[in-house]
């Protein structure tokens, strides 16, 4: 799969969004992935499949209790894999060929235990075409 990603993380408090702004925390490109591509705005992120960008886990994120959004700008090239998985994390993810629509993208909030919830994109992302994915949380519905 070639993933190109220009992302953003957006919370809904300002507040919160200032305190991760100004620990500086910054995602870490895993297991080759790549910075410094041509992107719909600015430079993107190129990945393969068992890719990421992996935002470490502090203090700041780990505060937020109730509302958050997760959205960037996607495109994929070739049918792909979906993305790391992990407890303790929020994931926008494109579907695998198993998933509920291959096609499209996959929003999930990972706790310490496991998942607590998944919601399936219902549109299909057309291949080698930027789009603006964004997945919500509002503290109890995703």
């Amino acid at each position: 799969m070639d993933l190109l990603v220009f992302g953003s993380l957006m919370m809904a408090q300002t507040k919160m969004l200032k305190i991760a702004l100004v620990i500086k925390n910054h995602g870490v490109l895993d297991n080759g992935a790549k910075a410094g591509q041509t992107g719909k705005f600015g430079n993107a992120i190129v990945t393969q499949p068992k890719q990421a960008v992996t935002v470490p886990a502090t203090k700041s994120l780990d505060s937020i209790t109730n509302q958050m959004s997760l959205g960037g700008w996607f495109r994929i090239d070739k049918p792909s894999d979906t993305g790391h998985r992990r407890n303790g994390a929020y994931l926008l993810e494109d579907q695998s060929g198993g998933g509920k629509n291959p096609d499209g993208w996959v929003f999930a909030v990972w706790t310490d235990v496991g998942s607590i919830g998944l919601a399936w994109g219902e549109k299909k992302v057309t291949p080698e075409v930027w789009t603006h994915i964004v997945g919500t949380y509002d503290g109890k519905k995703i």
